[in-house]
């Protein structure tokens, strides 16, 4: 399990973290800092 690359453990999330808004809430649900990174 890499915390840097969460969007690899969730394939369907990655697509709503390419987007700014829904992307932060999925970093709010999964609690991941490397997502978040990600999302901006």
């Amino acid at each position: 399990i890499d915390r840097g690359n969460g969007v690899v453990l969730q394939r369907p999330s990655a697509e709503e973290v390419l987007r700014p808004g829904d992307g932060l809430l999925v970093v709010s649900r999964l609690g991941r800092p490397g997502l978040g990174a990600i999302a901006d």
